[in-house]
């Protein structure tokens, strides 16, 4: 029974320590690369940052960062599956679905000075049915999903679009977080329609299937200190 017992344990140790190497080897950087910056100063037609002095000052520029983004893209096309989807890789393509876009505006806003998060959108069937288990099993039935991109404002983080000109701005112009945008969604103007619906709002997620970032091993792809930063806190 003793030997039964330590050779489980030794098989938990192997499969953690391979799980620790998976997860290291498929993690999604954020970091902004030479090639990001030069594409991102194309897009924005500037060389250097503007000045941001206040919190109407964030969101000019945060508005002037996805209108842009989304200039550069203008078509709904998306960049294949297992390709690179850097900003680059965007503004060659001058197209791309929500999750294309929203990598660009993850570096972009970064370069522009603030702090930011991707998020993946993974739609509910009904709002009492968020639950764990629930999460689970539409995280593995590959439902309705879409992406965005969060920012750190003065006043707290908000959520960037990536297909439209909208971000989480109440109507008294306080940000509201992505994973508060349906419990809050009255009070937004005009907000997309997929707002109209439950969510999970996973930070640090990229994708269900690792087609989206090498090395495209077939395994979930996340930025894990955001991924686990929100497994932890929410």
């Amino acid at each position: 029974m003793r030997d039964v017992r330590l050779r489980l344990r030794h098989a938990l140790w192997v499969l953690l320590l391979a799980f620790v190497v998976l997860a290291w080897t498929t993690n999604v950087s954020t970091h902004l690369q030479p090639e990001d910056t030069v594409a991102i100063k194309l897009m924005l037609g500037v060389q250097k940052k503007p000045a941001i002095e206040s919190f109407d000052d964030e969101i000019r520029v945060i508005r002037w960062a996805q209108a842009q983004t989304l200039k550069a893209a203008p078509g709904m096309e998306g960049i294949p599956d297992y390709a690179d989807r850097e900003p680059m890789d965007l503004l060659k393509a001058q197209a791309g679905l929500c999750y294309d876009r929203s990598r660009t505006l993850d570096k972009m806003l970064k370069w522009l000075g603030f702090e930011t998060r991707h998020v993946y959108i993974l739609f509910a069937d009904k709002a009492d049915s968020t639950s764990v288990v629930q999460f689970v099993i539409h995280a593995l039935s590959y439902s309705q999903s879409h992406a965005v991109t969060e920012v750190k404002t003065s006043r707290g983080w908000m959520l960037v679009n990536s297909n439209s000109n909208w971000i989480s701005l109440n109507r008294e112009g306080q940000p509201v977080r992505a994973g508060q945008v349906y419990e809050r969604r009255a009070e937004f103007y005009s907000p997309p329609e997929w707002v109209e619906f439950p969510l999970w709002a996973i930070r640090g997620m990229y994708s269900r299937k690792g087609q989206l970032y090498r090395p495209n091993f077939p395994f979930p792809e996340f930025n894990w200190p955001d991924f686990l930063g929100w497994a932890i806190k929410e």
